[in-house]
């Protein structure tokens, strides 16, 4: 009886012991793990509103605080911030565009910008050009109201009404990384009559694809119409208004070997991650405004292997403009920029969705319109590192130093340190 016992236990054990290694095996393979991608933002103004797929309605917030702790004339703070609100109306606009027919094409865009803030704090410190992209007349702005046709899978798009410069022409992807207004978005260009985004213009848009990489646009911009839509809302814009018809002819070519494609995911330890830069560009284009005279710019970035992080963008961009030659010494008050920098995605091991940006920038002065000697200049670096939190938050430190502020070289180089806070609905 006490062997029968004791083989009882033994028996009891052994199931006890089975039954503790079978929880401790792991449960069944579950396939590849899911490629690491940006998380998923907050409410969107597209769920709140339960809004119909021929609608879309956004909302962006964008605040750029800095201030300089040296240099300059003086130190200071400023907070600036911007807030969008865009409209889209098109029956094309939840499908994909390889089964739109005509009607599928055509849609209806509303831009609503709103500003606030000391849009003069570069000229405070001694710096001539903004060190914040948001750097405008405090109100709102109506800065587009179009009716256009997208080209989609096809060769021909046109857009009419009131419409801004940017981002069709000059502006460059690669571009909206940075801070500084020289090296963010518009190659510097200053002239007072371009409509500038917020600044808008009576006018229309033409947009030709011969093939998948190549678009040619053209653009006509009535200047008379510019301050008064500005002013229309009540904004103190402190720009004269200008007379006649200025043209934009821009060509933009983006090649598959000139970067990977952007929907193609990146390979870290195994593990897809997804690729947030954009492909690569070379883009050329051309201005005529009546009364301040013409000029080119061009970008090209590109992709290429680097120590630094998982994928890189290098570019290059510049504008050079004239004066019409009248001695009148208005026209661009940078008449000549180049730039150049970087951008890079995982920089940090445990960050691969992280952005390093880094960009330098050089801005020639015009002499005639500020009385300093026409080889004046002023120039920029930044450096910046952008945390994308989920699809609706974004953070991103980045640090200035200005080089000749004011052109005049009676300033120290002026040190500034911000952050551009983007939240989207």
């Amino acid at each position: 009886m006490r062997r029968g016992l004791v083989l009882g236990l033994c028996l009891c054990c052994g199931i006890s012991a089975r039954g503790v290694r079978a929880q401790q095996l792991p449960g069944p393979v579950s396939g590849p793990p899911q490629p690491l991608e940006v998380r998923e933002g907050w409410l969107k103004a597209q769920d709140l509103f339960q809004l119909p797929p021929w609608l879309e309605l956004g909302l962006e917030f964008n605040a750029e605080p800095m201030l300089n702790p040296s240099g300059g004339a003086a130190q200071q703070g400023n907070w600036i911030q911007q807030t969008t609100a865009t409209v889209a109306l098109g029956s094309g606009l939840g499908k994909p565009s390889q089964g739109w027919s005509e009607a599928d094409h055509w849609r209806l865009d509303l831009t609503l910008n709103h500003y606030s803030g000391n849009p003069d704090y570069n000229l405070a410190i001694g710096a001539l050009f903004p060190l914040q992209e948001a750097a405008f007349p405090p109100g709102f702005w109506l800065s587009e109201v179009s009716v256009g046709r997208q080209a989609g899978e096809g060769w021909f798009g046109v857009k009419g009404g009131i419409v801004p410069l940017n981002p069709e022409f000059v502006a460059a992807p690669i571009l909206d990384f940075y801070v500084h207004s020289a090296l963010n978005n518009t190659l510097n260009i200053t002239l007072n009559d371009l409509p500038i985004s917020p600044f808008a213009a009576a006018g229309g848009i033409v947009t030709l694809q011969p093939a998948a990489d190549v678009e040619l646009r053209y653009g006509l911009f009535n200047l008379d119409s510019v301050t008064p839509l500005a002013q229309w809302m009540g904004v103190t814009t402190g720009v004269q208004a200008n007379n006649g018809w200025a043209q934009m002819l821009q060509v933009s070519y983006s090649p598959a070997w000139l970067a990977p494609n952007p929907a193609t995911p990146l390979q870290r330890a195994g593990r897809s991650v997804q690729r947030r830069l954009p492909g690569g560009l070379i883009q050329f284009g051309g201005y005529r405004a009546p009364e301040e005279g013409s000029g080119v710019y061009g970008t090209v970035s590109w992709g290429m292997p680097t120590p630094l992080g998982l994928d890189t963008r290098l570019w290059l961009g510049g504008h050079v403009s004239a004066d019409p030659g009248d001695g009148t010494g208005t026209g661009d008050l940078s008449p000549q920029f180049i730039g150049g920098g970087l951008v890079s995605q995982g920089l940090l091991p445990g960050r691969p969705l992280d952005l390093f940006i880094l960009g330098l920038g050089r801005s020639g002065i015009n002499g005639g319109s500020t009385g300093l000697p026409d080889n004046s200049y002023e120039g920029v670096i930044e450096l910046g590192y952008q945390w994308q939190f989920n699809q609706s938050l974004a953070v991103q430190p980045t640090l200035q130093w200005i080089v000749n502020p004011g052109g005049a070289g009676q300033l120290p180089g002026i040190l500034a340190a911000g952050m551009k806070i983007s939240l989207s609905f």
